[in-house]
């Protein structure tokens, strides 16, 4: 028989250490993806969550001062854009825990909701009447481009018609 030498059993100790040395590892490396993602992120990206949390704190005061639940909101915005949004919804955003992209896709409408509810408030309006009004009109897009290009070309003779004058 070949004599083997037999290595002492590992103690829980042994284990235990090499188990820290792995995790520091773990910890390191998760520390350095970490720091890249926030590296990656840009200026213009932090503004831009800044601004939505930001925006969703005002939401909710405004709204809970004027007395809209959130399913209010959401039936108006749906009777405004078609859809219904639903109390979940605009619970987490409010809450900040919906994703980026539709933090941003929602963040428009609320804001022309609010601006809408506050100017309506100020008329001396109340919640009853802004849920039972019908949704505004809203001109189709082409309509306020034709607006638009109408009022560029205004601008533009004027501004010729000045110059001829200098001459």
């Amino acid at each position: 028989m070949s004599e083997t030498k037999r290595q002492p059993p590992k103690t829980a100790a042994a284990f235990k250490i090499g188990e820290m040395k792995l995790s520091s590892k773990k910890i390191r490396a998760n520390s350095e993806t970490l720091e890249n993602a926030a590296r990656a992120i840009t200026r213009e990206e932090r503004i831009d969550l800044d601004e939505l949390e930001s925006f969703a704190q005002t939401f909710k005061k405004q709204r809970i001062k004027f007395g809209f639940t959130q399913g209010d909101v959401g039936l108006a915005l749906g009777r405004r854009y078609g859809t219904d949004f639903s109390q979940t919804t605009i619970s987490r955003f409010e809450a900040l825990n919906l994703s980026f992209k539709n933090m941003c896709k929602l963040r428009p409408l609320l804001k022309e909701w609010l601006e809408d509810a506050e100017a309506a408030m100020a008329g001396g309006a109340t919640v009853n009447d802004l849920l039972d009004a019908p949704p505004p009109s809203r001109k189709p897009v082409q309509q306020q481009q034709q607006q638009q290009q109408q009022q560029q070309q205004h601008v533009q003779q004027k501004q010729q018609q000045q110059q001829q004058q200098h001459q």
